[in-house]
């Protein structure tokens, strides 16, 4: 006939032959003999508390039951025999250590605690700082905490996704693409990637569209690659050159010369730039010399700048109004333009009514020399 004993009772009888035989029995209890923290107790009239299972308990004392702190705030030791911990964060010598209730520790891995993950080493220890795990690397806050999100590590940022990995290359983060190096940093300020390159702002953010950097202005496309060349946004023409940088005032490009807004717009047609008139064609082109618009004809300079009063062009005069217009078949003072505006020299004009001499001056009263051998008698033969 068997012998029922009752499971406390028996643990009593076990340990109670170890305190005998020398043996330490305050080590690791079983996980099925662990109990939390709240629940040691103490009697009455001990200095001690307990667990519950402990065999120098006296029983016969009315227990009370609490947490080790509720015992501790009372002036109480832990038993020696049953040793009960505290479960939870602790310190040493050596570092951070986590103690589950059942005594035992966490160690060799990731371990989630509190909504929060940390890393143990093989002896137990919480890591911090930078850590590297199957090649991905984690950082670990002075807590020991895992972060994630941005995280300004020294002087540098870096994004660790949701499960803690440190992220490289191009990496989208709301609406926003950022640039983070081999190493992790994120980049800033001007990054070229192959044979493109691209602008990030101060919060790293790739630029996109039109960006001022040092009073320059360039354009990204919707990539964020910086934009070269000829650009056309809204119908409007713009230029960017080899550098990127958007062109404004005059521009010389494949030896033409165009005019560009300070706002970088190409412009055609009439533009008074400084004080001079100058024309530039439906391509933006600068004009020189003679230029047909409309009805009227102009002079334009080398420079490009329109010419007005007498100009001399080819060895011929001619006369350009103050709005530029050259005038033709009229008078000028005492000169005389034909149909092409050019000044007439040594000629009858305006119908045959007038005389302009070698000057182009009109001659009042002028006589034709042959004219005036008329009916002159020379070695008595008359002239007819």
């Amino acid at each position: 006939m068997g012998i029922s004993i009752k499971r406390d009772d028996y643990l009593k009888v076990i340990l109670t032959m170890m305190i005998a035989l020398g043996i330490s029995v305050g080590m690791v209890l079983p996980a099925d003999q662990a109990y939390a923290d709240s629940e040691v107790c103490w009697t009455t009239s001990g200095g001690k508390y307990h667990y519950s299972w402990c065999p120098t308990l006296n029983r016969s004392h009315y227990l009370r039951y609490g947490s080790i702190s509720d015992a501790r705030s009372r002036g109480l030791t832990p038993c020696k025999v049953c040793r009960p911990i505290s479960s939870g964060w602790q310190q040493d010598g050596n570092g951070w250590w986590y103690r589950y209730p059942d005594g035992t520790y966490a160690s060799g891995g990731w371990v989630a605690i509190g909504g929060k993950w940390y890393y143990f080493n093989n002896a137990g220890y919480m890591r911090t700082g930078w850590l590297n795990v199957d090649d991905n690397w984690y950082y670990l806050s002075s807590s020991g905490a895992m972060v994630t999100g941005w995280n300004k590590i020294g002087s540098s940022w870096y994004y660790m996704d949701a499960s803690g990995v440190m992220q490289t290359g191009w990496t989208k983060v709301g609406s926003s693409w950022y640039y983070l190096q081999e190493n992790g940093t994120m980049a800033t300020g001007w990054l070229q990637l192959d044979d493109s390159w691209y602008y990030l702002g101060s919060s790293g953010a790739m630029a996109t569209g039109w960006v001022q950097v040092s009073n320059r202005w360039y354009y990204m496309n919707g990539s964020g690659e910086m934009q070269t060349g000829w650009l056309v946004l809204g119908g409007k023409c713009y230029y960017l050159n080899e550098k990127g940088a958007m062109a404004a005032g005059w521009a010389q490009i494949d030896g033409e010369w165009y005019h560009f807004t300070s706002s970088g717009v190409m412009q055609t047609g009439w533009q008074k730039i400084g004080k001079p008139w100058y024309y530039l064609n439906s391509s933006g082109v600068m004009a020189t010399g003679w230029m047909k618009v409309g009805e009227s004809t102009y002079l334009l300079s080398e420079t490009g700048a329109m010419l007005t009063g007498w100009q001399k062009v080819d060895g011929v005069w001619y006369f350009l109004e103050v709005s530029g217009a050259r005038k033709s078949n009229c008078w000028v003072g005492n000169y005389w333009l034909n149909d092409s505006g050019e000044m007439v020299i040594n000629s009858w004009v305006d119908g045959g009514r007038y005389y302009v001499g070698e000057d182009g001056k009109w001659i009042p009263d002028y006589t034709d020399p042959k004219e005036s051998v008329e009916g002159v008698e020379c070695n008595s033969v008359t002239v007819a």
